[in-house]
């Protein structure tokens, strides 16, 4: 892989609007992260190209609004999967009531987004009975967690 503007350098990171390869040359470090030229001075107009201020990843620009949250960028800390947003838009109680009321038919799975899961709930009557009970307890405590690794509200 090579420098976008200097075709005959090899790249050493990519700037963070853009995405694009640069070389050592092109690139500029701010606070740890990498920008080229082009870029580097958004940050101090605290603009970027399509008026939107970008502080993780060039792939959240892209975005579609027709889907409900954003490309997530996962960052792992300590062998956990944390995100940069927080929370799920899913509900807490409605996974709990969907994990109560249904019983071992996995409908909560399918609500935070786990379908292959989901299927296995329903047709193994939530995983024997186990797998129902674990989800119920997590749920409960707090720790159950969306397809996107979010926890619920």
């Amino acid at each position: 892989m090579h420098c976008h503007n200097h075709r005959q350098e090899p790249a050493a990171g990519a700037c963070v609007y853009c995405g694009k390869l640069f070389c050592t040359d092109c690139l500029v470090e701010v606070d740890g992260k990498n920008y080229c030229k082009e870029h580097v001075k958004l940050l101090f107009l605290n603009d970027s190209p399509d008026g939107y201020r970008y502080e993780n990843s060039y792939e959240e620009r892209y975005y579609d609004e027709r889907y409900c949250t954003p490309p997530i960028p996962t960052v792992y800390i300590n062998n956990e999967i944390n995100n940069v947003y927080g929370y799920s838009p899913r509900s807490r109680l409605v996974a709990l009531l969907l994990c109560v009321i249904p019983g071992l038919a996995g409908f909560h799975r399918f609500y935070v987004g786990k379908i292959g899961t989901g299927v296995i709930w329903l047709l193994t009557g939530g995983f024997f009975g186990i797998g129902w009970l674990v989800d119920l307890l997590s749920i409960i405590f707090g720790t159950f967690r969306d397809s996107y690794g979010r926890r619920l509200r």
